[in-house]
């Protein structure tokens, strides 16, 4: 058995796959091949031995990159919480591993978008959009509300300076849900409910374009990141205040077409609504619900 001593060097592996047979090896490093590029180290010690994976780069940073992974269990083969057997640091280094090596070919293509990044292109289409309407240099109602809510603004006329979101620093491949639900809790509480859902249709729509936009490297690390916006975005249940108010607008009152049901009971029963222009859903319906 040869340890693995330089990057120079052929690995030839060691038995590292049992706690037994790490019983049996020297005091140091010793070496488990993952891949052609990519090494799962073991350190054993007087009193226990711990996990560590290396790969080489091929970015900014050095040749080769070395990760800390875990405690080994010494003890058996079976998982213990707080240790990792062979098999569990397999599958850790691995993740590890692919999630640097995508980090860094990501890196190489550029800085990494943001929200705010996000946010900006959007508003830009949005407000060349409406001069192409108008005719006349002005900003999108989504722009405007964007910059107020996420991104911030400086100090105009009567309008006073507002701070940036944290929201907007947030790097996509890093965005979470509680990122998204944090930024809606933090909205206006005198803010309507459907106000509310026009900052988040619009702030959505940004997202969702972002993503069409990454390089297949940066969706690797968020595979889930159209999920985590959709969940993050869910419709806010109205408040019984505004269904309130709903019916209190209706025409008729629940008494009045109750009344009018039981003069007339021969309008409760059902319509072919087939060759009606102005009949959707079902091809049959009530004519009169109370």
């Amino acid at each position: 058995m040869i340890q693995y001593c330089s990057p120079t060097k052929t690995l030839t592996e060691a038995q590292v796959t049992t706690a037994k047979a790490r019983s049996r090896l020297e005091l140091g490093v010793h070496w488990r091949r993952l891949d052609a590029e990519a090494h799962l180290g073991y350190r054993k010690g007087k009193q226990s031995g711990v996990w560590f994976v290396r790969w080489r780069n091929h970015h900014e940073g050095g040749n080769y990159k070395q990760e800390p992974v875990g405690v080994a269990n010494d003890i058996n083969d079976k998982p213990a919480d707080g240790m990792l057997t062979f098999e569990q640091t397999v599958r850790t280094a691995r993740k590890a591993v692919a999630r640097a090596r995508t980090e860094a070919a990501s890196q190489a293509a550029g800085p990494a978008p943001t929200v705010r990044s996000a946010v900006e292109a959007y508003v830009k289409e949005r407000d060349a959009r409406e001069r192409r309407r108008t005719g006349r240099d002005v900003r999108s109602d989504a722009g405007t509300k964007l910059r107020r809510y996420v991104l911030g603004q400086e100090k105009r006329g009567n309008q006073e300076a507002v701070e940036a979101a944290p929201l907007a620093s947030v790097h996509l491949h890093a965005l979470k849900e509680d990122d998204l639900i944090t930024w809606r809790e933090g909205l206006p509480e005198d803010l309507k409910v459907t106000t509310k859902q026009r900052f988040v249709n619009d702030l959505k729509a940004a997202l969702n374009a972002a993503w069409s936009r990454l390089s297949a490297d940066r969706k690797k690390l968020n595979p889930t990141f159209l999920a985590i916006v959709k969940a993050g975005f869910k419709a806010e249940r109205i408040d019984d205040d505004d269904v309130t108010v709903a019916r209190d607008n209706q025409i008729l009152t629940d008494e009045q077409v109750g009344a009018i049901a039981t003069a007339f009971p021969h309008t409760s029963q059902t319509y072919d609504t087939s060759s009606d222009p102005f009949a959707s859903g079902s091809s049959r319906g009530p004519l009169l619900r109370a």
